[in-house]
């Protein structure tokens, strides 16, 4: 792009035209909501040109991404003229690894990883697998599931505490109930769709809930 978008939680990101500032040919990473309606995260990936007189970016070509779990990785490479040498301006990079380098030698090979908050999502995290006892009777069962944003657990009184985990059994937060005449209904908290578990914890002991946020 000439004038990319960026959003405010990106690593590098473009000049505003109302401030004065000069765009320059350049890559850039984006992640978009489900439907596309928005983008999620959306940085800058070019060396850092000069916004006066726009020299020093359009050195650098993206060949895929890949989301993952928290962020989202880049790759790509530093372009170099005939002889060897890097074109450009150095590309702003922090908490380089041992086995990288900061500044390129000549036409040099790119790879980046973008964190960002709102890009957390636990099932972009492949590989991983859990299993989940079955504590209870068959009498008890998560409702409405899939969910949006509320369920009801038939056959559970008298929780201790309820809390949200995903597939892996990382902890997400703690989650409101009362009670009703046929179990537990619970308030979940916030996030993205997914396969989730809850936890519920009673004198008895823990057990743990499979279901959907869709």
């Amino acid at each position: 792009g000439r004038r990319t978008i960026t959003t405010a939680n990106a690593y590098q990101k473009m000049v505003k035209p109302g401030n004065g500032g000069l765009s320059c040919w350049n890559s850039f990473i984006r992640v978009y909501k489900n439907d596309l309606s928005a983008p999620l995260y959306s940085s800058l990936i070019v060396g850092q040109w000069d916004t006066l007189t726009q020299q020093g970016g359009g050195n650098t070509e993206l060949f895929g991404i890949f989301k993952t779990e928290g962020g989202v990785v880049g790759v790509g490479r530093q372009q170099a003229d005939g002889s060897g040498v890097p074109l450009g301006n150095d590309i702003p990079v922090t908490q380089v690894p041992s086995w990288g380098q900061s500044t390129p030698a000549g036409e040099a090979a790119i790879l980046v990883f973008y964190p960002a908050g709102n890009l957390v999502n636990p099932l972009d995290n492949p590989g991983v697998t859990t299993g989940v006892a079955d504590a209870l009777s068959k009498s008890a069962f998560v409702y409405p599931n899939p969910t949006t944003g509320m369920v009801s657990i038939s056959g559970v009184w008298a929780a201790q505490s309820i809390t949200l985990m995903d597939h892996t059994g990382r902890l997400l937060g703690s989650c409101n109930w009362s009670e009703t005449g046929n179990g537990l209904r619970v308030t979940l908290p916030e996030v993205v769709e997914g396969a989730y578990l809850l936890s519920v914890k009673s004198a008895s002991g823990e057990h743990r809930f499979p279901f959907i946020i869709k």
